[in-house]
This record gives structure tokens, sequence and C-alpha cells, in this order.
């Protein structure tokens, strides 16, 4: 491929990861700076809620989306690829939950609970939720695989549990009438809550640096076509590496 200008994008997930932390880092300094939270433990939309931080988080979370659909377009160019035998309707299917969860995101970043607390729900709904859908199916689909029955698998698995558990538990709690909770008052459930949103985050992120095992298997080209594929099989791939990806 002469036309090769990225030889592998392994790089995307492990980016996309640092830049999302990075930026939560950033903007929860900033929050706290001018006196914006007044927990330790915020939700991550109480870091995103006033100037300027809500600015910066805008900006950050918006790329941040960007690369999660270019990660998840990937994965579905890789299981195209590598996994012709796989079914087309279920690739389909995640590479759609995929860029669901990234539209929800968006959605959740650029409507906030001060401007509609529904809106902002729904769109948290669909990046966490959605997202942790996306992973679940993922891991499924990476098992069934025979060539890839090693070490990675588990800890794949460990990290979707991660990041299960806590989204059906807080919807469970955020169901419950605070009285039911015989010791809780409105800050200790605040802090249940947001350290629950934290992990939830985490628990993407961490997921999303897997994505790299796959897309070094990829390279990005100039295609001679527009209507042509951007991302390609890649060149540095060895023939024993190929046969034992290919199934």
């Amino acid at each position: 491929m002469k036309n090769c200008c990225v030889k592998s994008l392994y790089f995307l997930p492990i980016l996309c990861t640092v830049w999302i932390f990075i930026s939560l880092g950033i903007a929860y300094v900033i929050a706290l700076r001018f006196g914006h939270i007044n927990t330790f433990v915020p939700y991550i939309s109480g870091i995103a809620k006033y100037f300027p931080e809500v600015i910066f988080t805008e900006v950050a979370f918006t790329i941040t989306s960007c690369l999660d659909a270019v990660i998840y377009y990937s994965e579905f160019k890789y299981r195209k690829i590598y996994h012709p035998k796989s079914s087309g309707a279920c690739n389909i299917i995640m590479l759609f939950l995929g860029i669901l969860a990234c539209f929800g995101m968006l959605l959740a970043t650029h409507v906030s609970s001060l401007i509609s607390s529904r809106i902002h729900l729904v769109g948290a709904f669909l990046g966490f939720g959605v997202g942790a859908v996306y992973n679940i199916c993922h891991t499924i689909q990476y098992c069934k695989s025979a060539s890839w029955w090693d070490h990675y698998y588990m800890t794949r698995i460990r990290i979707t549990v991660i990041t299960t558990v806590p989204i059906v538990t807080f919807g469970v709690f955020k169901q419950m009438d605070c009285t039911l909770l015989k010791t809780c008052n409105q800050n200790d459930m605040h802090t249940f809550f947001a350290i629950h949103e934290w992990v939830i985050m985490v628990g993407l992120c961490c997921y999303k640096l897997t994505f790299a095992q796959e897309l070094q298997y990829l390279c990005l080209i100039y295609p001679e076509n527009i209507k042509d594929d951007w991302i390609c099989k890649s060149e540095e791939i060895s023939v024993n590496d190929e046969e034992e990806l290919t199934v």
C-alpha cells in the first residue's frame, strides 16, 4: 500500500483514554479552584456545569466522542477483515451501539442538568449504559474466537463486570426512596452515586485500552477514490499472525 499514512491504529484507544483522564483531571482542578464543587467526589457532570470549566469539558468530550466513533468503526472493520465468518448483522448492530454511545456522551456533555435534567439523564444513560452493552457484546464475540483464548479474555471479562455492576446498582438505588436506606442522608447518597459514576467511567476507559490489541493489525491509508476504504489490513502483519487471526 503505497498510500499508507499510519501503519497501525493501536494508538487510538490509548490516545483517547489518556486524553479523557487528563481532561477530567484539569476540569476537576478548575472547578475546585473556582469553588464550583464542594465535595471531594462530585458527579462527572458536576465539573461541567459552570464557566470556565464547562467550555473545556465540552471541547474535551466532543473530541473524545469523535475518537470513540473512529475506534468503534475500526473495530467494525477489524471484525469484517479478520473474522469474515462472523455475523454481519451482529457487527452492524455493535457499530450502531457504539455510535449511539458516542451520541449519548455528546448529548450529556452539551445539555447539562441545568438546561434539562431529563435530556442530560438520557444522554448519560446512552453514553454509559449503551457503552457498557457494547463492551458486553464485544467480550462475548472475543471469547467465542478460539484463537483469542489467552490471558486477555479474563481481563476483558473482569473490566466488563466492574463496569456493569455499578450501572445496575446505580439504577436500583436511584429508584429507591432514601427513607428505605435507614442510615443514609443526602450527602452520603450524593457521594455514593458519584463514586458509581466515576467507577463506570474508569471501567469504560480501561476496556477501551484493550481495543489496541486488535487495532494494531489495521492501518490508515489515503485511498485513490474517496469511496474506497480508509482503514485496511496492516502491511506489517506476518503470514503466521494473519492465519492465526483470520477465522
